[in-house]
């Protein structure tokens, strides 16, 4: 005996229903997947051309009195490339470096941090050696002013 479930006057067997809920969720996941993380989302902090948006990871908050963001990208540059390359970037669009760390993943990966200071805003750039890609985390906090 099929069990059957009374859906607004419908009659929906087992399979109806989960080919019901594929048909409304496909179109959503679809949408959802449409707004990806900007390439250069500051015009002051430039990226990179061989940093990839990874754009599964990445936020963006805006306030009336800040703009933050945790923006994620990989790179085929090794750890020291692609740090030197942020760095390089950074100070020449007028950010200081405040502090660097070289350190390593308890897992033994190369990993570097790399702070930075303009005015009232910081950046955290955390470059992170991985088995594929280089893992670079841009972490921005931005005072908005009025």
């Amino acid at each position: 005996m099929k069990r059957m479930i009374q859906w607004r006057g419908l009659m929906l067997d087992r399979r109806s229903r989960v080919g019901l809920l594929l048909v409304l969720t496909l179109p959503l996941s679809a949408c959802a997947g449409q707004g990806g993380i900007p390439r250069e989302p500051f015009p002051d902090v430039p990226l990179p051309a061989s940093f990839i948006p990874h754009s599964d990871q990445w936020v963006r908050i805006r306030t009336g009195q800040a703009d933050v963001a945790r923006l994620i990208y990989m790179t085929e540059l090794d750890v020291e490339g692609a740090a030197a390359a942020v760095r390089d970037l950074m100070v020449k669009n007028g950010w200081t470096i405040q502090l660097t760390n070289r350190t390593a993943t308890p897992d033994g990966y190369k990993m570097i941090v790399v702070d930075f200071g303009k005015e009232a805003d910081t950046i955290r750039v955390t470059v992170r050696e991985g088995a594929y890609a280089t893992h670079v985390e841009l972490s921005v906090a931005r005072v908005t002013l009025r």
